[in-house]
């Protein structure tokens, strides 16, 4: 399946954005990635997003974020589509990013701001997706607003505004991993709704619901796809009450994640125990140590409702 950039094209369901599996030693391990592919496509994952910053994407070397470009869309092989994150802080190393993504048959394009020197205004913002995406504009692009992570912390609506006025026609939605529900909202309206809005923000999924949100990319779904298909399946019902009770689940799943040595490398260490290792996390990143491991299990295994959300092991 491969997109074209259309303002007709509109996700509906969950992006899984993907984690990247890491030998022991540190070093990319391609191997997993089959598999790991499968998993999310029998758990009716819609499409990817890759190299991310679930994928720990900027500790990536260039050569690796190109290997696992391409193990990846291969793994897929067009059953859904997989959208590349091109970003970096050199705008030259996004676009030849893009042009190889583009060449090995990635679907969609996405990039945060570059995150070192600061982009001051939506102006700023706007040229640099432009230069980013200039090279190829036959695919969609999605714009990755992150800004506890890029410190790049301008009004989407505004930029939205912006693309429509002045382009790329490439530019398809917004990738939006904030709080910020009232810009999220806005931004659905603007242009008569021309633009695409993907929520990132697993642990307020039924708020973005309530918006009108209508696909997700988050970190959460490479394990529990199955709770947030019942989240949104509830909502979509009118049960707000089971919604709630599902989107709390959600959120101990994240605060579980979130107290035993670092997400990244607790994530991976569930997941290890579906039957799909990836390995640690990389540096700056924590380690998992093994007793906060033995800890993370146990508390894991202790939310009531833990088996029936993450699905069957490989």
């Amino acid at each position: 399946m491969t997109l074209k950039s259309s303002p007709d094209h509109r996700f509906r369901g969950l992006l899984a954005a993907t984690l990247t599996p890491f030998n022991p030693d540190g070093r990319v391990d391609l191997g997993p990635i089959p598999a790991y592919a499968d998993r999310l496509v029998d758990q009716g994952i819609v499409g990817l997003y890759i190299n991310g910053s679930t994928g720990e994407g900027p500790s990536l070397t260039a050569a690796e974020r190109r290997q696992l470009t391409e193990a990846w869309i291969a793994a897929i092989n067009g059953r859904i589509p997989v959208m590349v994150h091109i970003g970096h802080t050199s705008i030259e190393e996004s676009r030849a990013f893009a042009e190889h993504a583009h060449a090995v048959g990635a679907d969609i394009l996405s990039a945060c701001a570059p995150f070192y020197f600061p982009v001051a205004s939506e102006e700023r913002l706007l040229a640099s997706v432009q230069a980013m995406t200039t090279t190829v504009p036959e695919r969609p692009f999605y714009y990755y607003h992150i800004p506890r992570l890029t410190g790049v912390r301008l009004d989407m609506a505004t930029l939205l505004r912006a693309v429509a006025a002045e382009g790329p026609a490439s530019f398809a939605g917004i990738k939006f991993s904030d709080f910020a529900l009232h810009d999220f909202i806005e931004c659905q309206h603007v242009c008569g709704g021309q633009f695409e809005m993907l929520w990132g923000v697993d642990e307020m999924s039924l708020a973005a619901l309530a918006t009108g949100a209508q696909a997700f990319i988050g970190s959460t779904y490479n394990l529990a796809a199955p709770l947030y298909q019942q989240l949104a399946t509830a909502f979509e019902a009118g049960d707000l009450a089971l919604a709630r009770t599902l989107q709390l689940r959600s959120v101990e799943l994240v605060r579980v994640l979130n107290r035993h040595g670092g997400f990244h490398a607790s994530l991976k260490h569930l997941l290890a125990e579906r039957g799909l290792p990836l390995g640690p996390a990389r540096l700056p990143l924590p380690e998992l140590r093994p007793s906060s491991a033995a800890a993370l299990s146990a508390e894991a295994a202790a939310l009531p409702w833990y088996e029936d959300a993450v699905g069957p092991a490989l």
